[in-house]
């Protein structure tokens, strides 16, 4: 292995913290002591391992708030505690060595020296803490508090003794003196020492304190000790009245040795030397880097840069940890600026593409893109933010374009966490639209090589959605998914995995745009919520510039579907609403709801199998199965034909069984487009001449196939018992179904094959397939009820949803006549009373619309036909419905026998039919009504 290898891999900055810091163990002040001045990072690194609490923002302008909430945070609250601690406890050493050296400084004097000292250093501190807080969080604003405070307090106290007890002023004048013998002397040097005494801790708190955010972005702010001093310099002119001469003298001085100090504490010589000799005396050059000097490390470019060409992945994990705990950037620069020369152009692409997934300091991004500046100048890119790049080399182009699409406003974290807690006060500024668009161009001068087009079509998808998201109606003409690589060719798979789901929102915004259904607007809401927090929790896995345009998209896609809602809901309708549930016709196309397991099974039974099987439809009245035999050609497509014949419409019939054949050839002759036989040829031989008409059908079908839907079958049952049509018919019929593989029958009626007896009844037994028509289910009442159609514009509350279900036990035509009696409700209460009321229905709506005397007259051809149904077949059926009518409960089958003045075995033949008939049901050994509705109607009709 290569020994800059080995060097690097047992590099380990990471402060080495098992416990937390305690009042009472002497040795960890030493060790707070220690990290305040050559391990600051370490503070932070504390904070983020031994803190529960979640890193935040006050992101506040009032500092009595900033600190009101640090201090709600305990360990930061401790770590305070301890700063103030072990400045006090250094002050009382300081006092007690000085007085050991005979200088013999009053207490009162050092009382006074710690006021000034202290109020320095706090207001210092609190700048920071209110300036930090409103750039990064709470835990790096805290840290550097504590750093300032402690290493400032200790410097400047230190200066300031020793200025004072020693009397430097008066030492430099006898130096100086024996030069210069001038009026304006003691004023020059008197700047001389206040700008020592000012210099030496501003240099040394500043490079400790800025440290705690190590990397490029903040070490090279080391410069600002210059400007602060310049503002104390400022302060003390305005104190002095000397004249104009002796305050330029005091300036001079001032500067001098201010500038000179600031300049010789910040770049921390000391800290460069002891871990030199600690690396030298161990021999291995880089074990011991180095925290805070800003001064290059022997050894590190070298080194980096061999360890980059053998392993460049791992190798952007050590530039991370090394930006993260140390300031030595010029090195890591210079290595990465000689690896990226040594790269052809496609590697280079690939490697600064890897570089960005994971980069901690993206300052270095701009240092890339900035490679053809001359690296002692760099630092004026920080300082002069105006540098751009010129995009004339492939690494440039590619750096800058990922720089471009880094940078965000400085609002991001505050929107990240407002779009987390369902806040949408933000507002959208042109940084970021700008600097997306010079992504694109960064890298479209690379779409030519290996993976630019990638990245080209990355910038711009991105910018597309951008756009798109300031408003919903742009939202609609989003351009297409672009065409990309395999996910195995693609350097940014995740990124695009969570493109390609900002890109499913597409349809369910479309939907929700269109629809007046505000119980379909809810649905459509909650489904895109859904979705954009997949695609929000995907985000923490995306590399950061990715990661902060899409939740910036996410904010917009959240901001503008909130205003849309909201103003959706607050939409006044000024006409009558369109009543669109049915409780006469039979239910037709869309808003048939609730029977897909029925028409499934049809299309199983008559599309998908070649020979077609004849089946019949029973159940409970109005259950729909005239619907079913409506709907399902529609389902059928168009190798499926079904002829639809109400055999109700047939009504006396006085010439015998050719009526009801004129009636079925009719609708057979319609569907197919072709001629019946003639009413005399059907009235003379009725049978005989069907027969010939559906071997002509047969003839002209062809590959297609017939359908012949026999509504409400129970008639010719009345027919037969009447004597207006033979006994035999129903074996006739039976033989038509058995005529050819390609014609097939469908009845539907009230009774089940099982009651059907008689002998005229025997011959389907083995004929035609019996399918049930029962309740529909709790979700299929809610779906009739919340989105009968896509323009409906009022809704429900979940509690009137499930009260409507559990009067009407999912019976189709009392859920639509509850449906339909609650919007006439709505339009006389609101267009012919005048009164303003909610869109919503709520449970006392309910309530209201089945307790109008217009709702039961409405629904009596329901209720008097399950009525008059029960008094046919088992004797005592409306008997029991009576009784259980009273009884909400229900009763059991011995006390409803000891009620009524019939035999048990009569009870309970007639307890079998009306369950058979989905009448009463038997639950918890209690004998009920099952619909709560029709047993409020039999109560009322005593």
């Amino acid at each position: 292995m290569n020994n800059n290898h080995q060097y690097l891999d047992s590099l380990n900055l990471e402060p080495k913290i098992n416990h937390a810091l305690s009042f009472w163990n002497i040795k960890d002040y030493f060790i707070l002591l220690y990290w305040c001045f050559y391990f600051p990072q370490a503070i932070l690194f504390y904070l983020n391992n031994f803190c529960h609490q979640k890193k935040q923002n006050t992101f506040n302008n009032n500092l009595y708030y900033i600190i009101k909430e640090i201090l709600k945070i305990k360990i930061i609250r401790q770590l305070i505690i301890k700063s103030f601690l072990l400045i006090i406890i250094l002050w009382i050493i300081l006092f007690l060595w000085f007085n050991f050296l005979a200088h013999n400084i009053p207490l009162i004097t050092l009382i006074s020296f710690f006021k000034v000292t202290f109020l320095f250093s706090l207001l210092g501190s609190l700048t920071l803490l209110y300036y930090l807080n409103k750039q990064y969080d709470l835990f790096i604003a805290a840290a550097s508090f504590c750093v300032y405070n402690v290493i400032f307090s200790i410097f400047f106290g230190i200066s300031l003794i020793f200025t004072i007890s020693l009397n430097l002023n008066e030492v430099f004048l006898l130096i100086l003196g024996k030069f210069i013998n001038s009026e304006t002397l003691n004023y020059f040097v008197n700047g001389l020492v206040w700008g020592m005494v000012f210099g030496i801790p501003f240099g040394f708190a500043w490079s400790s304190t800025l440290a705690v955010k190590a990397g490029i972005a903040t070490s090279v702010l080391g410069i600002l000790p210059l400007n602060l001093s310049l503002a104390f310099l400022i302060f003390w002119i305005k104190l002095l009245n000397s004249g104009l001469i002796s305050s330029i003298t005091w300036i001079l001085g001032f500067v001098i040795t201010s500038v000179l100090f600031s300049f010789l504490t910040v770049i921390r010589i000391d800290d460069w030397l002891i871990n030199y000799l600690r690396s030298a005396s161990s021999n291995q050059k880089l074990l011991f880097l180095p925290h805070v000097t800003i001064i290059p490390y022997p050894c590190l470019q070298k080194s980096l840069f061999d360890y980059m060409n053998n392993d460049w992945e791992q190798s952007t994990f050590l530039i991370n940890h090394i930006l993260l705990f140390s300031l030595q950037y010029i090195p890591v620069i210079q290595s990465i600026y000689s690896t990226i020369d040594s790269l052809d152009a496609n590697e280079s692409i690939k490697y600064i593409a890897e570089l960005a997934d994971y980069l901690i300091d993206w300052k270095l991004m701009k240092l890339i893109a900035l490679k053809s500046i001359p690296l002692y100048l760099l630092l004026l890119v920080y300082l002069v933010n105006e540098l751009k790049p010129k995009l004339d080399t492939v690494s440039s182009a590619t750096a800058a374009g990922f720089w471009y699409l880094h940078e965000s406003d400085d609002q991001f974290l505050r929107l990240k966490r407002m779009y987390k807690s369902e806040n949408d006060d933000f507002i959208e500024t042109d940084y970021l639209k700008n600097n997306l668009r010079l992504s694109i161009r960064a890298f479209k001068k690379i779409q030519h090589f290996q993976y630019g087009e990638e990245l080209f079509n990355l910038a711009t998808t991105l910018d597309y959605l951008r756009r798109a998201s300031d408003d919903l109606l742009s939202f609609q003409f989003l351009p297409n998914f672009p065409k990309i690589p395999d996910f195995d060719d693609l350097i940014r798979p995740i990124s695009w995995l969570a493109i390609e789901k900002v890109y499913a929102l597409h349809k369910d915004i479309l939907l929700l745009l269109k629809t007046k259904s505000i119980s379909t607007r809810n649905f459509l809401k909650l489904q895109i919520s859904k979705k954009m927090k997949e695609v929000f929790d995907l985000t923490e896995d995306l590399p950061e510039p990715e990661e902060r345009k899409i939740i910036r998209i996410l904010i917009n896609l959240h901001y503008e579907i909130e205003k849309f809602y909201q103003n959706s809901q607050n939409k006044n309708f000024n006409q009558p609403v369109h009543n669109p549930y049915i409780i006469s016709n039979p239910i037709e196309g869309k808003i048939l709801i609730g029977r897909d397991d029925i028409l499934k099974e049809l299309e199983q039974l008559w599309l998908i199998n070649h020979i077609l099987q004849s089946v019949v439809l029973y159940g409970h009245r109005r259950m729909g199965k005239t619907s079913i035999l409506r709907n399902i050609s529609n389902s059928l497509g168009s190798e499926v034909l079904v002829a639809y014949v109400n055999l109700q419409n047939v009504g006396n019939v006085t010439h015998g069984v050719g009526e009801v054949l004129m009636a079925i050839t009719d609708e057979l002759a319609e569907t197919l487009n072709l001629d019946p036989p003639t009413d005399n040829d059907l009235l003379t031989l009725p049978q005989r001449t069907f027969e010939r008409y559906l071997k002509i059908i047969l003839k002209q079908l062809g590959d297609k196939r017939l359908i012949i839907a026999l509504d409400e079958f129970e008639t010719l049952e009345t027919l037969i018992e009447a004597g207006q049509i033979p006994t035999d018919f129903l074996g006739f019929l039976r033989g038509m179904v058995q005529l050819s593989p390609k014609i097939a029958f469908a009845f539907a009626g009230l009774h089940t094959l099982e009651e059907m007896t008689t002998d005229y009844f025997q011959p389907f037994y083995a004929s035609v397939i019996p399918i049930h028509v029962g309740f529909l289910k709790p979700a299929a009442t809610r779906q009739i009820l919340a989105n009968p159609d896509d323009d409906f514009p009022l809704d429900y509350t979940g509690e009137a949803l499930d009260f409507v279900h559990n009067l009407t036990a999912g019976q189709p035509f009392l859920v639509q006549l509850v449906g339909f009696q609650l919007v006439r409700r709505y339009n006389e209460q609101v267009f012919e009373e005048g009164h303003q009321r909610d869109v919503q229905f709520t449970l006392e709506d309910v309530e209201a619309v089945i307790h109008h005397p217009d709702f039961f007259r409405q629904g009596r051809y329901y209720f008097e036909g399950v009525w008059k149904q029960a008094a046919d077949g088992a004797e005592g059926q409306q008997d029991i419905l009576q009784v259980l009518a009273r009884e909400r409960e229900g009763l059991t089958l011995e006390t409803l026998t000891q009620r009524l003045s019939f035999e048990t075995a009569t009870v309970q033949e007639a307890l079998k039919t009306l369950q058979r008939h989905d009448v009463v049901q038997e639950q918890d050994g209690n004998w009920q009504i099952i619909v709560e509705l029709f047993h409020r109607w039999v109560a009322q009709r005593e």
